[in-house]
């Protein structure tokens, strides 16, 4: 398969094709141990500290990293790491958050080199439809959801970009709207986005945070469409620094309420909303993400994504902030967004579960995990895509793009419902109407 696509390609394809087989080599030849990290996957490498992947983003067109400090007293470090170059397509600032200043840093700096390094990279020179394709070689560009009908989906001619499908490593041609970053068609599927693009210190650790962004993206566009979530007892919260970050939001006067979000995947979802009641403006009423087989981790995630997402709209530097509910100064307009948003902000005890009733795995290396992952998608009929993406410099840091066919990115892209997120909401629809009864 392998040489029936590299002899009938471009110089790009050649060279993608190149790319992903280098990326299953390396993840075949890995030897990967766990460092500890509170906040998720991280393999034990010692090759490359902060300081050289610093150097590397720099080289890269990193123009500054430096802390956003804010005026609460809440123990989560905030990086910002600012482009040199402006893009108008691409947002000029990448943030990342941490528990420590360190792992802050080098959240921002590999978020800024998964940007890049996904800018690099041109489209093929294979453009048709996918009726126009060998179909055992393509995806079906109507099971990424897209904005349109499935016959019109797959009899557009769009690009084609090859990718590596996981769970048997067969090269597969993928739409390139779903994989490049920034990318657009003349008529484009659907709006292209960031949504499983990842970094890692080895690829199989980018790939598994690209598995969990991917999952927890489906999760937040069942959540968000249907309300199909439980309302996690907070009280029940009982690792110490979970409980810990609870208590500093709500001393700071941040009201903080917590939604689980269940998958069939094992994979716990959370979506963590702040009330400000000091600062009561409309830009504060915001929340944070996360999702990881492990459930304390997950909901680390969605608490520092919480505070991460208050500091960037404090420094307010990102080209986006200013699109953002233009009349945040009016104390109305505060009242009127939590009204309109009032179980995002709120506590339903009927809705509730307890922590220790949400399942929680954890593993001894990333291979297990990536594998674990793999197979749990594999057991509801989903497969794993992956490109690598990596710069094309030496020094180049691993980075892919994760696609899994069939889960939803309704969060992102309101018009794309797919048949997943169909079958949700008429789910929904009619659990609501025997309930009313």
């Amino acid at each position: 398969m392998f040489k029936l696509l590299f002899l009938n390609a471009d110089d790009v394809m050649k060279e993608s094709l190149k790319r992903n087989y280098i990326m299953m080599k390396e993840m075949v030849d890995e030897e990967i141990e766990y460092l500890p990290y509170v906040l998720g996957t991280r393999p034990n490498n010692n090759k490359i500290n902060l300081e050289q992947y610093i150097s590397i983003a720099k080289k890269m067109g990193l123009k500054r990293i430096e802390e956003i400090h804010h005026f609460d007293n809440i123990d989560i470090s905030v990086f910002s790491a600012e482009h040199a170059k402006k893009n108008e397509n691409v947002i000029s600032y990448n943030s990342g958050k941490g528990l420590e200043k360190n792992q802050a840093q080098m959240s921002a700096v590999m978020e800024f080199i998964e940007r890049k390094s996904a800018t690099e990279h041109q489209p093929t020179r294979i453009n048709m439809s996918y009726y126009d394709l060998d179909k055992d070689l393509a995806i079906e560009p109507a099971s990424l959801s897209t904005h349109f009908a499935e016959y019109v989906s797959n009899s557009n001619t769009i690009n084609w970009f090859p990718v590596i499908r996981l769970n048997d490593g067969k090269n597969f041609l993928c739409p390139t709207i779903a994989v490049l970053f920034d990318y657009y068609d003349d008529v484009p599927l659907f709006y292209n986005n960031s949504n499983g693009l990842a970094s890692g210190l080895n690829f199989s650790s980018a790939i598994v945070q690209g598995i969990y962004e991917v999952v927890e993206r489906d999760g937040l566009s069942a959540a968000f469409a249907t309300k199909n979530y439980y309302d996690l007892d907070m009280n029940t919260v009982d690792g110490n620094i979970c409980k810990e970050l609870i208590n500093q939001f709500n001393y700071n006067g941040i009201e903080v309420n917590i939604k689980y979000v269940k998958n069939e995947f094992d994979m716990p979802c959370f979506i963590v909303t702040g009330n400000d009641k000091k600062q009561k403006s409309s830009l504060f009423l915001c929340g944070g993400f996360g999702c990881h087989s492990d459930k304390e981790i997950a909901l680390l995630r969605a608490m520092t994504e919480l505070e991460q997402t208050r500091r960037v709209i404090y420094e307010n530097k990102r080209e986006d902030i200013k699109y953002m509910r233009p009349n945040h100064n009016d104390k109305m307009d505060y009242d009127r967004i939590l009204r309109k948003n009032k179980d995002w902000y709120s506590y339903d005890k009927n809705k509730s579960i307890s922590f220790s009733d949400i399942t929680s795995k954890q593993f001894k290396t990333v291979a297990e995990e990536l594998s674990w992952q793999i197979e749990q998608l594999k057991k509801s009929n989903y497969e794993i895509f992956v490109a690598n993406l990596s710069s094309k410099g030496i020094d180049s840091i691993p980075v892919v793009r994760v696609i899994i066919p069939g889960l939803e990115n309704w969060y992102h892209d309101t018009e794309r419902i797919g048949k997943r997120l169909f079958k949700t909401i008429h789910t929904s629809k009619r659990s609501i109407q025997v309930s009313e009864k």
